[in-house]
Protein backbone atom coordinates (compact mmCIF):
# COMPACT_ATOMS: atom_id res chain seq x y z
CA UNK A 1 0.00 0.00 0.00
CA UNK A 2 1.35 3.30 -0.91
CA UNK A 3 0.39 6.14 1.52
CA UNK A 4 0.85 10.05 0.78
CA UNK A 5 2.69 12.13 3.52
CA UNK A 6 1.01 15.04 3.60
CA UNK A 7 2.86 17.23 6.16
CA UNK A 8 5.55 18.18 4.35
CA UNK A 9 6.36 21.51 2.80
CA UNK A 10 4.94 22.68 -0.79
CA UNK A 11 8.14 21.85 -2.60
CA UNK A 12 8.32 17.95 -1.20
CA UNK A 13 6.26 14.56 -2.28
CA UNK A 14 6.35 12.20 0.23
CA UNK A 15 4.87 9.14 -0.29
CA UNK A 16 5.29 5.68 1.94
CA UNK A 17 5.38 2.13 1.42
CA UNK A 18 3.54 0.03 3.90
CA UNK A 19 3.72 -3.84 3.10
CA UNK A 20 2.62 -4.76 -0.25
CA UNK A 21 2.41 -2.01 -3.14
CA UNK A 22 0.00 -2.84 -6.33
CA UNK A 23 -0.79 -1.49 -9.38
CA UNK A 24 -3.92 0.30 -7.74
CA UNK A 25 -1.35 2.03 -5.54
CA UNK A 26 0.26 3.30 -8.52
CA UNK A 27 -2.65 4.63 -9.97
CA UNK A 28 -4.77 5.87 -6.86
CA UNK A 29 -1.67 7.54 -5.20
CA UNK A 30 1.33 7.67 -7.36
CA UNK A 31 0.33 9.29 -10.61
CA UNK A 32 -1.88 11.72 -8.82
CA UNK A 33 0.57 13.00 -6.81
CA UNK A 34 3.16 13.44 -9.39
CA UNK A 35 0.72 14.83 -12.07
CA UNK A 36 0.70 17.63 -9.14
CA UNK A 37 4.31 17.38 -8.85
CA UNK A 38 4.91 16.05 -12.09
CA UNK A 39 7.62 19.76 -13.32
CA UNK A 40 9.43 19.25 -10.33
CA UNK A 41 10.92 15.85 -11.07
CA UNK A 42 12.49 17.24 -14.26
CA UNK A 43 14.70 19.33 -12.59
CA UNK A 44 17.82 17.99 -10.85
CA UNK A 45 18.09 17.74 -7.03
CA UNK A 46 19.35 15.58 -4.14
CA UNK A 47 17.73 11.97 -3.68
CA UNK A 48 18.16 9.70 -0.46
CA UNK A 49 16.39 6.51 0.55
CA UNK A 50 15.78 5.73 3.99
CA UNK A 51 14.51 2.72 6.09
CA UNK A 52 11.22 2.12 7.77
CA UNK A 53 12.64 3.10 10.77
CA UNK A 54 14.75 6.23 9.60
CA UNK A 55 11.44 8.38 8.83
CA UNK A 56 12.28 10.94 11.79
CA UNK A 57 15.82 11.16 10.12
CA UNK A 58 14.06 11.57 6.21
CA UNK A 59 11.66 14.36 7.27
CA UNK A 60 14.57 16.15 8.73
CA UNK A 61 16.45 15.79 5.71
CA UNK A 62 13.61 16.63 3.29
CA UNK A 63 12.31 19.50 5.16
CA UNK A 64 15.99 21.50 5.45
CA UNK A 65 15.87 25.08 3.32
CA UNK A 66 17.28 24.19 -0.05
CA UNK A 67 20.62 25.65 -0.63
CA UNK A 68 21.87 29.19 -1.65
CA UNK A 69 25.32 28.94 -2.19
CA UNK A 70 28.08 26.02 -2.40
CA UNK A 71 28.77 25.43 1.38
CA UNK A 72 27.86 22.29 1.80
CA UNK A 73 28.06 20.35 4.99
CA UNK A 74 27.60 17.10 6.36
CA UNK A 75 26.78 16.03 10.03
CA UNK A 76 27.87 12.44 11.26
CA UNK A 77 26.12 12.15 13.94
CA UNK A 78 27.57 8.86 14.90
CA UNK A 79 30.43 10.40 15.17
CA UNK A 80 30.23 14.03 15.95
CA UNK A 81 31.30 15.18 13.36
CA UNK A 82 31.08 18.17 11.08
CA UNK A 83 32.78 18.20 7.58
CA UNK A 84 32.26 21.42 5.68
CA UNK A 85 33.21 22.33 2.08
CA UNK A 86 33.02 25.44 1.33
CA UNK A 87 32.92 25.82 -3.23
CA UNK A 88 32.37 29.57 -3.12
CA UNK A 89 31.73 32.80 -1.81
CA UNK A 90 30.30 32.35 1.79
CA UNK A 91 27.13 33.95 2.32
CA UNK A 92 25.11 34.56 5.37
CA UNK A 93 22.63 32.06 4.82
CA UNK A 94 25.16 29.43 4.44
CA UNK A 95 25.39 30.47 8.29
CA UNK A 96 21.78 30.15 9.19
CA UNK A 97 21.15 26.74 7.23
CA UNK A 98 24.48 25.78 9.00
CA UNK A 99 23.04 26.68 12.64
CA UNK A 100 19.64 24.67 11.28
CA UNK A 101 21.15 21.10 11.85
CA UNK A 102 23.93 21.76 13.73
CA UNK A 103 22.17 23.43 17.18
CA UNK A 104 19.45 20.77 17.74
CA UNK A 105 22.51 18.73 17.46
CA UNK A 106 24.46 20.44 19.74
CA UNK A 107 21.72 20.83 22.13
CA UNK A 108 21.24 16.96 22.38
CA UNK A 109 25.21 15.72 22.11
CA UNK A 110 26.76 18.69 23.86
CA UNK A 111 29.74 19.44 21.64
CA UNK A 112 31.60 17.91 18.71
CA UNK A 113 34.43 15.27 18.52
CA UNK A 114 35.80 17.19 15.13
CA UNK A 115 35.50 19.33 12.76
CA UNK A 116 36.53 18.74 9.37
CA UNK A 117 36.94 22.07 6.52
CA UNK A 118 37.63 20.51 3.41
CA UNK A 119 39.07 23.82 0.83
CA UNK A 120 40.95 24.01 -2.25
CA UNK A 121 41.55 27.26 -1.36
CA UNK A 122 40.14 30.13 0.85
CA UNK A 123 36.56 31.31 -0.58
CA UNK A 124 36.16 34.49 1.16
CA UNK A 125 32.83 36.06 1.72
CA UNK A 126 30.11 37.68 -0.51
CA UNK A 127 30.07 40.56 1.90
CA UNK A 128 30.52 42.55 4.79
CA UNK A 129 27.23 40.57 6.56
CA UNK A 130 28.71 37.24 5.40
CA UNK A 131 31.89 37.83 7.33
CA UNK A 132 30.10 39.10 10.40
CA UNK A 133 27.80 35.85 10.42
CA UNK A 134 31.31 34.12 10.04
CA UNK A 135 32.47 35.56 13.01
CA UNK A 136 29.24 35.56 15.10
CA UNK A 137 28.95 31.56 13.77
CA UNK A 138 32.66 30.78 15.23
CA UNK A 139 32.13 32.59 18.38
CA UNK A 140 28.95 30.91 19.22
CA UNK A 141 30.18 27.48 18.57
CA UNK A 142 34.15 27.62 19.18
CA UNK A 143 33.99 25.85 22.77
CA UNK A 144 31.51 22.92 21.20
CA UNK A 145 34.69 21.49 18.90
CA UNK A 146 37.39 19.27 20.22
CA UNK A 147 39.34 19.32 16.74
CA UNK A 148 39.43 21.09 13.33
CA UNK A 149 41.15 19.62 10.43
CA UNK A 150 42.25 21.82 7.72
CA UNK A 151 42.15 20.01 4.83
CA UNK A 152 44.01 21.97 1.77
CA UNK A 153 46.49 22.71 -0.37
CA UNK A 154 45.90 26.16 0.19
CA UNK A 155 49.26 28.07 1.83
CA UNK A 156 46.97 30.27 3.73
CA UNK A 157 44.75 27.86 4.99
CA UNK A 158 46.85 25.46 5.62
CA UNK A 159 48.71 27.78 8.37
CA UNK A 160 45.38 28.30 10.13
CA UNK A 161 45.65 25.70 12.56
CA UNK A 162 48.75 27.85 14.03
CA UNK A 163 46.53 30.95 13.65
CA UNK A 164 43.23 29.41 15.06
CA UNK A 165 45.63 27.92 18.13
CA UNK A 166 45.37 31.47 19.66
CA UNK A 167 41.74 31.95 19.92
CA UNK A 168 40.11 29.03 19.83
CA UNK A 169 39.63 26.20 22.66
CA UNK A 170 39.79 23.21 19.96
CA UNK A 171 42.82 21.11 19.00
CA UNK A 172 43.98 22.04 15.36
CA UNK A 173 45.54 20.65 12.70
CA UNK A 174 46.61 20.92 8.96
CA UNK A 175 46.25 17.74 6.62
CA UNK A 176 46.76 18.04 2.90
CA UNK A 177 43.91 17.41 0.31
CA UNK A 178 45.07 13.69 -0.52
CA UNK A 179 45.13 12.89 3.42
CA UNK A 180 41.43 13.47 3.67
CA UNK A 181 40.17 10.22 5.11
CA UNK A 182 43.27 10.35 7.08
CA UNK A 183 41.96 13.76 8.71
CA UNK A 184 38.67 12.61 9.19
CA UNK A 185 39.77 9.43 11.19
CA UNK A 186 41.75 12.00 13.07
CA UNK A 187 38.49 14.54 13.56
CA UNK A 188 36.33 11.48 14.75
CA UNK A 189 38.61 9.48 17.10
CA UNK A 190 38.15 9.60 20.45
CA UNK A 191 40.24 11.60 23.02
Amino acid sequence: MLERITDLPDRVLGIKAIGEVTSDDYQSVLLPALEVKAFGFAIFGQVRVFDNDELGEAREWICEPAPTSDLRFELIKDKGVLILEPRGALETGDFERLSAVLDPYLAEAGGLRGLMIVAEHFPGWDDFAALSSHLRFVKEHRRKVQKIAFVTDDCLLSVLPRISAQFLVAEARAFPMANRNEALLWVGEED
